[in-house]
């Protein structure tokens, strides 16, 4: 029997460890059917090798975390309430508005209102009886109101009725000529003629329909209010007894508000009502937002943080990590880090049952809050009783009953009134579909359509014809609509309509009315109607006892929160306390960059995550290639979004291909998954080999959702948008973790003592000097062979000529290199140095340093790498740039040195960074006076030549010249290009009046004289000498440039950018050059606007940097739009200029440089 137990033990032992082995299995708890995709309970799934490695590696990622968290706690480097709001998955700024408000302070007023709410209720007969008589106040109040107001234009009438009846009433609401519409609703079926100018203006036309017909509706107000005008009298008919009550119900309601006189005397405090309703708003902000992390990225999962104790205990951790020594010391170094962890659990649950408590019983909460806020928000004063009071005593001496009006009188205005409903159903009808199609139609598709159909294919098989069909089936509608108001027949009697408007002005209800209106102020019957609503907002109060409950775990988890925080901001004061004078060992002080490297690696381990739940859930993913033209059909032509409809096209090509990928990754994860972490991590880099696809399924189920149709297809598409499937735009994050175990590696060596090559073995030395002096002789002569062998290597010369340049080079040789750099710092379309700066990645930063990249470039912004490190306060980047050779003398887009860009009051208003920018500005005194050689940049090899030749060139030298140089030479320009072969004259001018050829100028790309070509011919090395063959001048519409070289060297070495604070709007229509024109301005640090540039959105007085003399929005126009209200802004702001002035401009290169020592930034809080 005991043997029996003890086996039993053993194998649930083994289980447990299984079961942590599988960590990822929560990604999908359940499989399903694949035959009727049916949801089936089956038994757990084996994890994947991938989900193994992932998990293995997720031990070491969340210690990392974790070591880091409380590096950051005793540096007090770190805002806590940051790292709290990530790991309850809440943006900061929401966490800190609910925190603001005091829970305790409002559950004592929520007793006191609740027993207010109690003795009240034995009036509650009386409130009843009142809510009975609220009809009548309601009547009486709107008919002051009414009388008070614009009274009904016959006149204005009239002339409306005169325009249904000659026509211009059809005219005004026309969308679109007849014509118009009908072209395109029988296009595909008569294969008729299409103005496209036409029928683009008539898509324009529609997005100020509105404006069109707001006279129209201003009419169409008449007869709603001539329609209120007959309800009221109705209900006087209906009441006329009931009114003479109005006295009474005064009463009534003046001695029922007395008893509310509780809720009106307020104590000085909190208002119950908005803190709680801003309690419930902040909490739905939560909610709906999903914040970024950067601190706690090794926690992806509730609970991840309690797992660190039996991370470190883990077998594989103290197999392959620690490598059987004692994690004590470690384990003792994150004490606090574990308390902080235990706090934070208490913190997470009553977070969760506020959350779960707030979805329950979130109506009735918000409801007793605003009605609340209702009762505090009121106001009345004495004045305002007594007026109340005396409208009884008005009302008595003045009303007399007055005569009724029958329901014959009105049977003419019913049937206007009538028609006019039909009518306004009607214009509003088109209106609602001018304004659908307006926004809804692609115009863009639509000209490609257009332009298809010039091919001669039949149009079902044109890429948008889908896009014409659904303009056509609009259009159908609208054409519809558009007939029924051009043959709508109004019918009615006018005459009789005009009779009983002047028997209404006659009436003794209008008399009395006006009777009533002559007391002006004091007789206000809204006054006696508001104290009447708030009287029934009082007696309506309830949910005391869920607000109660709401408060309750909001207070206990404020407290513990504030507890958790306090905690972790007494752990730096304590240590430095305990640890004061001592030598301090702690292993945890000794990671570098922790904070970094824990978000490097986290980032890194997000991405695998998703690709081990894509490949949990490929299942689904092949499900969809299976579904039925029905579901494709409907995405095809209804979804919204051209890329979800793109992809969706290929899916089966793109879904195939990433499970392909996914499977490769995981038959690589089988090899390693036992290896050591070094080798292990070589996952993440085969995992950037995958690919994926823009997200689609997210849109596809945002369309598919609520539909009572493709229930299961829905159901899975819901499952399906969990996925973040674009990984090709997160493999730098790969990258960058794996690189990051290089680090670890050296860190838990130390810890560990792993590092054998720190121990040294003293042994007896004997005397033999003679034989010691010979061996170094020989050894020193081995050495120097060595040296000199490698010297005649290729790779030697490289190494020896940038050994020479770096201690002897003139700049014209470094010159020389860096008119490259533009090609050679360049990764995927962005520059290294400045990407490495960005992503805080030192790592990164001196691989591409130590390649030769030119340091002292600047981004779009108008900041270098240096000046972005110091303004961010990241010290270990800036000291890097600084012993690289950064110039610390360059002057940004605002005048700044980098050390400028230290805050100057940085301990108020950057708390969290203090030990940082100490740091800086110690660094920057430490290198005061000493000045550090840049590096040598890489010598540009031939093999990264991309050449691309004007097709204006001559052919046979051209086809010669690719033949022979084929492998450097491309028939088709790409971003890659590196030089660009163009046809000059005589003497040597590049002459064009192409805006797009205008580009490769203005790109950077080294522009060659077509004579290169002939001269490579005849003596090949000739192709690395193309700087004898580069286009100085080029002429542009009759002016000749000289500029070229200058912005080839500008972009080279990425200068400040020419167009840094330029804003360029485009007015043309159906502007052909445009995307020449934006990549021209992006290129160059301008911004292309999407709206018109409104001045009073920016700082008044900003120049662009570079050109102080000029208004920094710059207006393309083609002269056909007056635009004399810019060119004459009195401020300055706006230059107008056509496409060939802006062409002139750049070729001009003219540089008047903001000389100001605090420049006027476009827009406060600009990224850098």
């Amino acid at each position: 029997m005991r043997a029996f137990l003890f086996f039993s033990a053993l194998l649930f032992s083994f289980l447990t460890i299984c079961d942590t082995e599988n960590g990822l299995d929560h990604l999908e708890d359940s499989d399903w059917n694949m035959d009727n995709l049916d949801f089936v309970a089956k038994t757990k799934k084996k994890n994947s090798h991938l989900g193994i490695v992932y998990n293995r590696l997720a031990i070491l990622t969340r210690i990392t975390n974790a070591i880091a968290l409380q590096s950051e706690a005793i540096r007090k480097s770190v805002r806590v309430r940051d790292v709290i709001a990530e790991l309850l998955r809440s943006p900061p700024k929401h966490l800190n508005n609910l925190l603001a408000i005091d829970p305790l302070s409002l559950l004592p007023i929520l007793e006191d209102n609740l027993k207010a709410s109690l003795e009240i209720q034995k009036f509650s007969s009386e409130m009843k009886e009142l809510n009975g008589k609220r009809e009548i106040l309601e009547l009486m109040n709107v008919s002051m109101r009414y009388v008070k107001g614009q009274q009904i234009n016959e006149t204005k009438m009239e002339i409306f009725f005169g325009s249904l009846q000659d026509g211009s009433f059809q005219k005004t609401v026309e969308s679109c000529e007849d014509w118009i519409l009908d072209s395109v609703i029988k296009f595909e079926k008569d294969s008729g003629i299409l103005d496209s100018q036409k029928i683009l203006k008539c898509l324009e036309s529609l997005k100020s329909y509105d404006t069109k017909i707001e006279k129209v509706l201003e009419q169409f107000q008449l007869f709603i209010q001539l329609g209120e005008a007959k309800e009221g009298i109705q209900k006087f008919n209906n009441l006329s007894e009931e009114a003479l009550e109005y006295p009474k119900i005064v009463d009534s309601v003046m001695k029922l508000f007395e008893k509310t006189d509780k809720f009106r005397r307020r104590q000085k405090g909190p208002e119950l009502g908005s803190e709680i309703y801003l309690a419930t708003i902040e909490i739905g902000k939560i909610q709906s937002q999903e914040p970024e992390l950067s601190l706690t990225l090794g926690f992806p999962d509730s609970g991840d943080m309690a797992k660190v104790l039996g991370d470190l205990k883990s077998p594989w951790f103290l197999e392959k990590v620690a490598r059987n020594h004692s994690v004590a010391e470690l384990g003792k170094g994150l004490f606090g880090f574990f308390k902080f962890g235990k706090l934070m659990k208490k913190v997470e649950d009553n977070w969760e049952m506020l959350k779960t408590n707030y979805k329950e019983f979130q109506n009735n909460i918000i409801v007793f809050s605003k009605k609340m806020k209702d009762i505090e928000s009121f106001k009345i004063t004495e004045n305002d009783l007594k007026v109340a009071e005396s409208s009884g005593e008005i009302f008595q001496k003045t009303w007399s009953p007055p005569d009724k009006i029958g329901a014959l009188d009105f049977k003419n205005l019913d049937e206007i009134l009538s028609k006019m409903g039909k009518l306004i159903e009607k214009v509003q009808f088109v209106k609602n579909l001018a304004k659908e199609i307006a926004e809804n139609t692609e115009k863009v598709g639509i000209e490609s359509f257009f332009k298809e159909l010039k091919s001669g294919k039949p149009i079902n098989s044109l890429p948008n014809f889908h896009t014409f069909k659904d303009l056509a089936e609009r259009f159908r509608k609208l054409k519809i609509g558009q007939d029924e108001l051009k043959n709508f027949k109004f019918g009615a009697n006018l005459r009789k309509t005009s009779t009983l408007i002047q028997k209404l002005k006659d009436s003794k209800l209008k008399s009395n009315l006006e009777n009533l209106k002559s007391y002006g102020e004091e007789f206000q019957p809204e006054l006696v109607l508001k104290m009447m609503k708030f009287c029934k907002t009082v007696f309506s109060l309830s949910n005391f006892k869920e607000t109660k409950i709401f408060l309750q775990i909001f207070a206990a988890l404020k407290h513990g929160l504030l507890e958790a925080e306090q905690f972790v901001k007494d752990i730096g004061p304590q240590y430095h306390r305990e640890h004061s004078g001592k030598e301090d060992s702690n292993p945890i002080l000794k990671l570098e960059n922790s904070q970094e490297m824990a978000l490097s690696l986290g980032r890194g381990m997000r991405v695998l995550r998703q690709m081990v739940k894509t490949l949990r859930y490929k299942r689904r993913l092949r499900k969809v290639l299976e579904y039925s033209e029905g579901v494709h059909d409907k995405i095809q032509r209804y979804n919204a979004f051209e890329h979800v409809r793109e992809i969706w096209r290929n899916r089966k090509m793109e879904i195939s291909k990433l499970l392909s990928e996914l499977e490769n990754l995981n038959k690589y994860a089988e090899k390693v998954q036992d290896s050591s972490p070094m080798e292990m991590r070589k996952i993440l880099d085969e995992a950037t080999k995958v690919h994926g696809f823009s997200s689609i399924f997210g849109p596809i189920f945002e369309q598919f959702k609520g539909q009572k149709s493709f229930l299961r297809e829905t159901r899975n598409f819901e499952k399906l948008s969990e996925l973040e499937l674009n990984f090709a735009s997160h493999k730098g994050y790969l990258h960058a973790a794996s690189l990051s175990f290089d680090e670890l590696k050296q860190y838990f060596d130390e810890v560990f003592d792993l590092d054998h090559n720190r121990h040294h073995h003293h042994e007896i030395e004997h005397n033999h000097l003679p034989a010691i002096f010979i061996c170094i002789t020989i050894f020193i002569l081995i050495i120097l062979s060595v040296f000199i062998i490698y010297g005649f290597t290729p790779t030697g010369r490289i190494k020896y000529t940038n050994l020479y340049l770096y201690y002897f080079g003139k700049p014209e040789a470094f010159e020389k290199r860096w008119r490259y750099s533009l090609f050679m710092d360049r990764q995927d379309g962005k520059n290294a140095l400045l990407d490495a700066a960005r992503e805080i990645n030192p790592t990164n930063l001196r691989k591409v340093l130590k390649k030769g990249a030119y340091i002292n470039a600047y981004n779009k912004f108008g900041n270098t790498s240096l000046h972005l490190a110091t303004k961010r306060g990241h010290p270990e980047i800036v000291e890097i740039l600084i012993q690289n050779g950064a110039d610390r003398t360059l002057l940004n887009a605002y005048n700044k040195t980098a050390e400028q860009m230290i805050p100057s009051n940085y301990r108020a208003t950057h708390p969290e960074k203090i030990s940082r920018f100490k740091k800086i500005e110690k660094i920057y005194e430490k290198f005061k006076n000493k000045k550090f050689r840049n590096r040598v940049p890489s010598k540009f090899p031939l093999d990264s030549y991309h050449i691309f030749i004007e097709d204006r060139t001559d052919d046979k030298v051209t086809e010669k010249f690719m033949e022979q140089f084929q492998s450097i030479t491309t028939d088709e320009a790409t971003v890659t290009t590196t030089h660009f072969v163009v046809r000059t004259e005589k003497d040597g001018v590049f002459s064009t009046d192409s805006l797009d050829l205008l580009v490769w100028i203005l790109s950077g790309v080294i522009i060659v004289k077509d004579t290169w070509m002939t001269e490579c011919l005849k003596n090949p090395k000739q192709i690395c000498n193309e700087w004898a063959f580069l286009v100085e001048k080029i002429r542009y519409k009759g002016t000749v440039y000289d500029t070229v070289p200058q912005w080839q060297q500008a972009m080279a070495k990425a200068t400040m950018p020419y167009l840094c604070g330029v804003y360029v709007a485009v007015v043309i229509q159906d502007y052909a050059n445009l995307i020449s024109l934006a990549s021209i301005v992006a290129t160059h640090g301008g911004v292309i606007c999407e709206k018109f540039p409104e001045k009073q959105n920016f700082n008044s007085g900003f120049r662009p940097y570079l050109h102080v003399e000029t208004g920094p929005f710059f207006v393309i126009h083609d002269g056909k739009i007056d635009l004399g209200v810019y060119k004459n802004d009195p401020d300055g702001m706006y230059t107008v200029m056509t496409e060939t002035e802006f062409v002139h401009f750049m070729l001009g290169r003219k540089i008047k440089r903001n000389k100001s020592h605090n420049p006027i930034p476009a827009l406060n809080d600009l990224e850098d």
